[in-house]
């Protein structure tokens, strides 16, 4: 989907951006979701969940969510099946804690990672 964008202070600029514009909507259609997201970014803290160990929290970003699961951008590797509380940051509220399985993890440039998690159920704290 092509989007008129504003002109950019230089063509080498408007060309960097277009490419960027353009490598996002190739990578929509490759997504395996099976339902729409929104666009959402969002911080977020993924809990683990582990019974032999406890597990530090992974902080990262939302890249887009459904009422069926979300996608996140973090510095870690997820496995897939991994269960994990999702804490996604809201506005001057309480965060929503929500227990998720991870379904597959990639990498997504150097260093960090972007993975699909299926919505289970609303965390009890």
């Amino acid at each position: 989907m092509k989007r008129d964008l504003p002109a950019a202070a230089s063509p080498d600029l408007e060309r960097v951006f277009r490419e960027l514009v353009d490598e996002e909507s190739s990578r929509v259609i490759q997504e395996r979701r099976v339902a729409h997201r929104e666009p959402l970014c969002r911080p977020v803290r993924v809990l683990l969940k582990q019974e032999s160990a406890e597990v530090k929290p992974v902080d990262g970003f939302s890249k887009n969510c459904s009422p069926a699961g979300i996608g996140l951008v973090t510095a870690e590797e997820f496995s897939a099946s991994s269960m994990a509380v999702i804490e996604i940051h809201r506005f001057h509220k309480t965060p929503i804690r929500i227990l998720a399985e991870c379904r597959w993890s990639d990498k997504f440039g150097t260093g960090w990672f972007f993975s699909g998690w299926k919505f289970l159920s609303l965390a009890r704290n």
